[in-house]
This record gives structure tokens, C-alpha cells and sequence, in this order.
């Protein structure tokens, strides 16, 4: 067997090298990293976090250009010429003629037909949809950063799990030694411990590279510098899932303001297209030069109230409204899914945690029984009362069980960890500035929305 234990330690050693190699360089200050500081540095660094931060100023902007169509618009031009003439009929008689023209144009909208409403209402949208994807960008960054930290938590706890697993081999190797030294065990029962003892050691140190592994996926994942962080703490107990679900049940999610945003948006864009219909008014006023030569001129001025509308635009606003009634719709139904899909997901996530504690339970009870059948075939081995596969059966089953119940919490905490994220909603100052209440019934009917009698 020495052979084969050189090859175990040779094994076991390179494991170790690579897990210490991948643990970054040395000296390099490692921050521990948990579940708070994790959500908080991707709601504020993550890339999808920063692009959805710039969406929302370009929609500000959008809806300030909108805005223009109410405001005055003034417009100024200025013009210089020469001309230089000879008269053929007399030769060397040549004349020169400068002109100089000036005028400044100014209009006032007083009635836009309602495009002026309209405007505001779709930039009102506009504003309210980037805010709410900023919110659904900063939860979706949180609840990946949280879930890396729950699958890194899990490493640990698995390593712990095998390195007990390991310590308990090498007491049963030191038993079954004992044992052989007595003339009790024979030489393959102790082949087989030295065997058990090194697949204990090389699973353990396979956790280690794996824990080495999360921890670089976790660094990635909120862009920091591999091996600059790592997660000590072991699976927590996730906190009050009943008062997450009843949250999560009586709010609207950031995923509803988010569509319904989108319905006023596409209600500004159907009252715009109604508007274009509609008559307009301005006051129109304007000053500037007038005359031929430089000394000529005279100041001239005008002002005046002009209407405008448009009597025949070959079918262009019928397909316009027709269109923006059509988009209007979509975004109801679109609101309506989203509230039937979001209810649904979190009553199977409900479900879900309900299920997972019966088996949590039950696990951590065949937990109980596999450690005491353990301790009992220990005792009975060493007292020769049961054969060496009988202690090997009962040692498999306890780690099998320990993993699948370390499985079973990290499973919950997911969940826990999803039901948390799905009951997440606007901050207050965010919900302030979108439109309406999201109790306010959103009419059925593109007939309901008003008819551009608005300024």
C-alpha cells in the first residue's frame, strides 16, 4: 500500500497548491463578503444598473423635448449682399448697390389641440418606465449577487461536512489498525480503511477548489479583482417567509409600474395622434428692415393670430391613431399578464418553502438516526461484532444525508432569497414620480381616454 499512499499524497498535495494558487496573490488584502454587502454593491455598481441609470436621464431629456411644442420658438435671420453693375452704353460707369436685411419671428402657441397634454402624459410614461427598469435592474443585479453568495456559503458548508467526513475515516483507519495489530481484522479491512481514508481526504480537498472556485465566481460577478474576496460564513437560516409572501401579496411589483408606465406612455401617444386633428392657435409676431440701399431702409413689424389644422392628410392620422390605439391595448393586456404571472410565481414560490420545510424536517431526522447508527457500528466494529462493510455503509449514509440536508438549505435560502426579490417594490421617491395609483382602474376602452380637448 505504499505506493498508493505516495500517490494519495501526491494528489492531495497538488489539490492544495491549486487551491492556494487560486486564491489570488499574496498579500493582497481579502475583504469577506455576505449577503448585505454583496446586494448593496450590485444595486449600486452593476453594469445593467449604470445603463439603466443613463435610460433614465436620456428619458428626462425625451420628455423635455416633448414639452416643446407649448413653449415659444423664436427664430431669427440676417442677410448682407453686393452688386456690383457696369452699363455697357457708358463706357467706365459702373455701380455698386449693398443691402442689408434683418428680421427677428417669435410664436406663442395658445392652443395646441391638446398635443401639449399629450406630450406630457407620454413623457410622464417615459419617465416612469426607465425608473421602474432602473428598480427591476438594481433587484435582478441584487438577487444574482445574493444567490452567488448563498451557492459560495454552500461551498463552505460542504467542505466543513468532508473534512469531518475525512477526520472520521482516518479514527476508523486508526481503529482498524488497532484491530490488525490484535490479530482481529484481517489485511483487507485494513486496505479498505487506508482506501475510504484517502477518498475522504481527495473529496475534501475537491470542496476546497470548489469553494476557491465560487468565491472567483462571486469576484467576477461584482467585478472586483480575483481573489480580493471570499465568503466565510456558512448557510444562514432565512428569516420570516410568511411576512416576505404577505408583502409580496399586497403590493404591486416593480415589474407592474414598470408596464403600467407603458400603458400611459402609449395613452399620451394615442391622445397625440387624436390631437393632430385638431386645430391650432398661435400668436405670431415679427420686426425687422425693409428698403432697398443701406440708407433706405425702414423699420418694419408685424403681429398677428394665425389657426391651422389640417383638413386631409391622406389617411396619415387615421393609421397613426389607429396604430397608437392598437399599442395601447397591447400595453393593458401586457399589465394584466404581468399581474396573473407575478401572482401565480410567488404562490409557487409560497409552495415551494412549504414543501422544502416538510423535507428539511424529515432530512434532519434521518440525519439524527444515520449519525447514531454511525456511532453504534463504530462501537460495535471495535468490539467485533459487525463486519467492516457494515461501519463503510453506515459512514456513507450520514455524509450522503448531511449533503443532502446542506442541499435542502440551500435550496430554501434560493427560494427565500426569490420571494424576497419578487415582493421588492419602488422606493417612495421613485413611486412619487410615476403616473397615477396603481389601484387606479386603467380603462378597457381606447373610446374612454379623451378626444384631444386638451390645451
Amino acid at each position: 500500500m505504499k505506493p498508493l499512499k505516495k500517490a494519495h499524497s501526491l494528489l492531495i498535495a497538488v489539490l492544495v497548491l491549486a487551491a492556494c494558487a487560486s486564491a489570488g496573490e499574496a498579500g493582497r488584502p481579502v475583504e469577506v463578503m455576505d449577503l448585505a454587502k454583496a446586494d448593496a454593491r450590485a444595486r449600486a455598481e452593476a453594469p445593467a444598473v449604470l445603463q439603466a441609470q443613463a435610460e433614465l436621464a436620456a428619458a428626462g431629456h425625451r420628455a423635455r423635448r416633448g414639452l416643446a411644442v407649448g413653449m415659444p420658438q423664436v427664430t431669427g435671420s440676417a442677410s448682407w449682399t453686393q452688386r456690383n453693375e457696369t452699363d455697357v452704353a457708358v463706357v467706365g460707369q459702373a455701380s455698386s448697390r449693398r443691402r442689408v436685411g434683418a428680421s427677428l419671428k417669435a410664436e406663442q402657441p395658445l392652443w395646441t389641440g391638446g398635443q401639449l397634454d399629450a406630450a406630457r402624459m407620454e413623457g410622464r410614461g417615459s419617465c416612469g418606465q426607465a425608473t421602474a427598469a432602473l428598480a427591476a435592474a438594481r433587484r435582478d443585479a441584487a438577487l444574482s449577487a445574493r444567490l452567488a453568495v448563498l451557492a459560495a456559503a454552500r461551498t463552505v458548508d460542504r467542505l466543513a461536512i468532508l473534512k469531518t467526513a475525512a477526520a472520521d475515516r482516518r479514527a476508523e483507519e486508526a481503529v482498524v489498525a488497532r484491530l490488525f495489530t490484535a490479530g482481529q481484522a484481517d489485511r483487507l479491512e485494513q486496505s479498505e480503511a487506508e482506501v475510504a481514508t484517502m477518498a475522504a481526504d481527495e473529496a475534501a480537498a475537491r470542496a476546497r477548489l470548489e469553494r476557491e472556485r465560487a468565491d472567483r465566481d462571486l469576484a467576477i460577478l461584482l467585478l472586483l479583482p480575483l481573489g480580493s474576496i471570499t465568503v466565510t460564513q456558512s448557510l444562514a437560516t432565512p428569516g420570516d417567509g410568511d411576512a416576505v409572501a404577505a408583502q409580496a401579496q399586497s403590493h404591486p411589483g416593480i415589474d407592474h409600474e414598470r408596464l403600467r408606465s407603458a400603458w400611459v406612455e402609449s395613452l399620451g401617444q394615442v391622445q397625440g395622434a387624436r390631437a393632430q386633428r385638431m386645430p391650432t392657435v398661435s400668436l405670431r409676431g415679427e420686426a425687422g428692415v425693409a428698403g432697398g440701399r443701406i440708407e433706405q431702409q425702414w423699420p418694419v413689424w408685424s403681429v398677428g393670430v394665425e389657426a391651422s389644422w389640417t383638413i386631409f392628410s391622406g389617411f396619415a392620422l387615421e393609421a397613426a391613431e389607429a396604430e397608437a390605439v392598437a399599442r395601447l391595448a397591447a400595453a393593458r393586456r401586457a399589465v394584466d399578464d404581468q399581474e396573473r404571472e407575478r401572482a401565480l410565481s410567488i404562490q409557487g414560490l409560497i409552495a415551494d418553502r412549504a414543501a422544502l420545510a416538510v423535507r428539511l424536517t424529515a432530512q434532519q431526522h434521518l440525519v439524527e438516526r444515520f449519525a447514531e447508527n454511525h456511532a453504534a457500528a463504530v462501537r460495535l466494529y471495535s468490539a467485533g461484532q459487525v463486519i467492516f462493510t457494515r461501519l463503510r455503509q453506515a459512514a456513507d449514509q450520514l455524509v450522503q444525508a448531511r449533503l443532502l440536508h446542506l442541499d435542502l438549505r440551500h435550496e430554501d435560502a434560493g427560494v427565500f432569497e426569490k420571494l424576497r426579490s419578487a415582493s421588492e417594490t419602488l422606493p417612495a421617491s421613485a413611486s412619487g414620480t410615476l403616473p397615477g395609483s396603481a389601484s387606479e382602474t386603467l380603462p378597457r376602452s381606447p373610446a374612454k381616454i379623451g378626444d384631444g380637448h386638451g390645451r
